[in-house]
């Protein structure tokens, strides 16, 4: 078995869209604007870049990574900053951003477990890659977002034909919607699914391509929208190969390279603070 995990107690749930938050109680309205001082997020600074493509390891485990992959589509400038926080001994990661306005999602800011099969390897004796559907893959997370504008909370994972990832061996990406405030979905609607009781709406785009024009290859997404936002974890990222594998949307030759937390960002501010992190392959 392969754990990586780190905690930093529970947060209060907060997903603010629109002017609109959800808490796992209610909806109300509220403002949100980008706290680029990072006053409100406790504990000592070890780690702040507005850099594109900063990166920062995270427990010798994780990589918190400033991903810009799109923003030629954002016009005018833009701010987007990542940090770690040091809690009594424990971490705190997340990002804060400003975007006026993007004809198309420009940015993803994350944390990464695993084999990126466009960043390389995290950490050695991850657990990945695997071969899809041999290995239970659970995820739990704890995220905090404070936001207007048009974006979402993704997890996700690569999926490759080779035992050493690169972006020329995807084959398939699964992304699941935790919560999602306007972002356009990709894809046609083609099923239903239910993981630990959370409903999804299923979408699938068989000729995905990289929209900023780096690599020419194309891959199959697949996109699960969450019915109601779940920012608390845990969530059981392999049910969901499970379901992907039975429909034949993935078939068992399939390697699952890694899984990744982040927001889909195409406009306005906010910021995403997360406090529990915990990938378990076994």
């Amino acid at each position: 078995m392969a754990a990586m995990d780190f905690t930093v107690g529970k947060a209060i749930l907060l997903f603010v869209g629109a002017g609109c938050a959800v808490s796992p109680a209610r909806c109300t309205l509220a403002a949100a604007r980008p706290d680029f001082e990072l006053k409100s997020v406790p504990g000592i600074l070890k780690f702040q870049s507005e850099k594109a493509w900063a990166s920062e390891i995270v427990d010798g485990r994780y990589r918190l990574f400033n991903n810009v992959w799109n923003s030629k589509a954002i016009a005018g400038p833009y701010r987007q900053q990542v940090f770690v926080k040091d809690d009594r001994g424990r971490p705190i990661v997340g990002w804060v951003w400003s975007v006026q306005e993007s004809q198309a999602p420009a940015t993803y800011p994350e944390i990464q477990a695993g084999f990126s099969p466009w960043n390389g390897a995290v950490a050695p004796n991850s657990g990945f890659p695997f071969q899809a559907g041999t290995r239970k893959l659970m995820v739990n997370f704890d995220i905090t977002i404070a936001a207007t504008g048009t974006y979402d909370v993704a997890l996700q994972s690569w999926v490759v034909s080779a035992s050493r990832p690169t972006s020329s061996t995807i084959t398939h990406e699964i992304v699941i919607l935790v919560a999602n405030q306007g972002m356009p979905v990709p894809g046609s609607l083609v099923a239903r699914a239910t993981v630990q009781d959370h409903g999804f709406a299923v979408y699938v785009d068989k000729n995905r391509r990289d929209a900023a024009g780096k690599n020419i290859n194309s891959w199959t997404l697949m996109t699960l929208v969450a019915d109601k936002p779940i920012l608390r974890g845990p969530f059981d990222m392999g049910e969901v190969i499970h379901f992907l594998l039975r429909g034949g949307y993935l078939d068992g030759k399939s390697t699952i390279a890694n899984v990744e937390l982040g927001t889909d960002i195409m406009r306005g501010a906010g910021s995403a603070v997360v406090r529990d992190f915990a990938v378990t392959v076994e």
